[in-house]
Order: C-alpha cells, then sequence, then structure tokens
C-alpha cells in the first residue's frame, strides 16, 4: 500500500516469465493501472517506500523506481543474485537478501 493509503501495489503473473508490477486505487471498483512490465524477472513480494518508490528486482540485482514507474536506477551491483528488497522504517534504506557462496545473507543499500 502506498503511504498515503490512496493506492494498492499488487504482481501479476506473465504466462511465461516475469510479472506486470501494478497498482491500484484503494477503492472499491478501482481498475489496475500497469506501473511496469518486467519479463525476465519473478517478483516475489513488492514493497512501496515513503517517498513515492518502489524498490523491485531485475536480472540479478535490486533497482528501485518512482511509483508512476519512471525513473529506474539500479541500487546494487555485484555478481550475487539478491531478492526480497523492502523498505526500511524510516525509508532511508533498502533492506535484501543476498545469495552468497555460504548461503543468504541480509544486505543493506542506503537511498539513493
Amino acid at each position: 500500500m502506498a503511504p498515503d493509503g490512496t493506492y494498492l501495489g499488487y504482481l501479476t503473473p506473465l504466462p511465461s516469465t516475469g510479472y506486470d508490477i501494478m497498482k491500484t486505487r484503494a477503492e472499491q471498483g478501482s481498475v489496475g493501472e500497469l506501473v511496469f512490465r518486467d519479463t525476465r524477472t519473478m517478483h516475489t513480494a513488492l514493497a512501496w517506500g515513503k517517498i513515492g518508490q518502489i524498490p523491485y528486482k531485475k536480472s540479478l540485482h535490486i533497482w528501485i523506481m518512482d511509483e508512476d514507474g519512471t525513473n529506474h536506477r539500479k541500487l546494487t551491483d555485484g555478481t550475487d543474485t539478491e531478492y526480497g528488497p523492502k523498505f526500511s522504517p524510516s525509508g532511508n534504506w533498502v533492506v535484501f537478501t543476498r545469495l552468497v557462496t555460504t548461503g543468504f545473507e541480509v544486505f543493506v543499500a542506503r537511498m539513493p
């Protein structure tokens, strides 16, 4: 849910692989609106930040975009696969897990 409670965010699976990131007004009878289509990534959850940004997994890494689906920027880099981005309560950090050689570890990235 958007921080102000006006929108709900959700994922819809595509027939082959990937997901659409959708949003809809938080009122009865609202129709979903496409925010972003990612045909290569399997999302597991959707997080929405206090400042109107949505983190998501694309390929191996964590990206962030504005809630209207614009201004995509890569938040992490490296060779390990990352999963499950969520905002910290303050909204200043994105918390995620990374699969390293010893298993999963929790990491944080500062919001740009």
